[in-house]
């Protein structure tokens, strides 16, 4: 029996370095990692931590925890939402990305996926998002001054079209009340001729 506690000690020990080790690997690679690279999340009692876009082939994954705990204002920490996407392991390769090991958090700690997902995902920097929706905003500018334009020439050929049928309508009248005033002479001229 004693055996068996001093072996599950060891094993508790060992895991708990385990995790603390790479929590204290993502804290380095946290420092290294560019200040507008990552977001500062605050909860309503005023306590943050730090996550990571997750950009997978292009496409929006969602946020990274970097670490599954928040520090609080009291100085005290809480650990982040069990199963929030977090990463296990954080690797600085060229200033513009960084290779994760995603997991999800349970008791403070980031437990890696099984299998293990391993991703290279590009860092993105605040100014880079500014330059983002620049750009977003001038394409819906460009795209706002054609569909304009668009409408003006429908409505300038709406109005043509309306000026032509209008013409045309008012020639026809016009034909028509002379045509009317002719006929009417004639009957006019018809019954004098008789009596």
């Amino acid at each position: 029996m004693l055996l068996l506690k001093a072996i599950l000690f060891v094993l508790i020990a060992e895991i708990e370095s385990g995790s603390t080790s790479s929590a204290k690997g993502n804290e380095e690679a946290k420092t290294e990692l560019p200040p507008d690279s990552y977001i500062n999340v605050t909860d309503e009692d005023g306590c943050w931590y730090l996550q990571i876009v997750d950009i997978e082939g292009g496409s929006f994954m969602g946020f990274l925890a970097l670490n599954c705990t928040k520090t609080c204002p009291n100085g005290q920490n809480e650990i982040v939402v069990d199963g929030n996407r977090c990463t296990g392991s954080l690797e600085l390769l060229d200033g513009a990305k960084v290779n994760v090991t995603v997991g999800s958090c349970a008791l403070g700690c980031c437990n890696p996926d099984s299998p293990p997902q391993h991703r290279t995902i590009p860092l993105m920097s605040a100014a880079e998002d500014e330059e983002e929706n620049k750009s977003k905003d001038k394409k819906k500018k460009i795209k706002m001054k054609k569909k304009i334009r668009v409408r003006t020439r429908r409505r300038r050929s709406r109005t043509r079209r309306t000026r032509k049928i209008t013409r045309t309508r008012m020639e026809t009248k016009l034909k028509l009340t002379i045509m009317h005033s002719i006929i009417k002479y004639k009957l006019k001229m018809k019954k004098k001729i008789r009596v």
